[in-house]
């Protein structure tokens, strides 16, 4: 045998089989308490409720990044609604967000990607880094909450050094002092 044959299964979309989203959470769950060194146990009847919910229109992907989110976010031993992207809680299926989309009917035909459209005219390098500012941002901002406000204990939960957490507050206008 010279070639390798493949064989494409049809898989439904993650919006039509919301029964695998208790395995699949289960699944992330074990996944992010290792690389995170949590111990989040579950989501919560209202949060579950939610997820199952949702269009996913990123699939089990955009599921995975969800997951990660909630457990960074989270306080307890439970994911609850309250610890869910906005996407997930305002909408469910009715209102998802949308995805970036790819689109090439024919050879030559443009791209179109939604999520430039979000840059404007400053293309994708200051798209991601206006987005990862913000997802700093927000980051920092729960994490100070949850120190109220301690400098050296929101550095040692975000596991960065004080100096950084100092230098990137002030980037970020966190600081009077900036």
């Amino acid at each position: 045998m010279t070639g390798v044959q493949t064989c494409a299964l049809p898989i439904s979309p993650l919006r039509d089989r919301p029964s695998d989203i208790p395995l699949l959470l289960e699944h992330f769950l074990s996944k992010f308490n290792k690389r995170l060194k949590r111990e989040v146990r579950a989501f919560s009847p209202d949060a579950l409720e939610r997820l199952k919910a949702y269009s996913w229109p990123g699939n089990i992907r955009e599921l995975e990044n969800v997951v990660e989110r909630c457990m960074l976010f989270c306080d307890g031993d439970e994911v609850r609604a309250e610890h869910l992207p906005p996407d997930v809680l305002g909408g469910g299926a009715s209102e998802p967000r949308p995805a970036p989309r790819i689109t090439d009917s024919s050879p030559g035909t443009e791209l179109a990607v939604d999520a430039l459209q979000v840059a404007g005219e400053s293309g994708l390098k200051e798209a991601v880094r206006e987005a990862t500012a913000r997802v700093e941002r927000e980051l920092i901002v729960r994490a100070l909450e949850k120190t109220q406000g301690n400098v050296t204990h929101t550095a040692r939960l975000l596991k960065i050094s004080r100096k950084s957490l100092q230098t990137k507050m002030k980037e970020l206008g966190l600081r009077e002092d900036g």
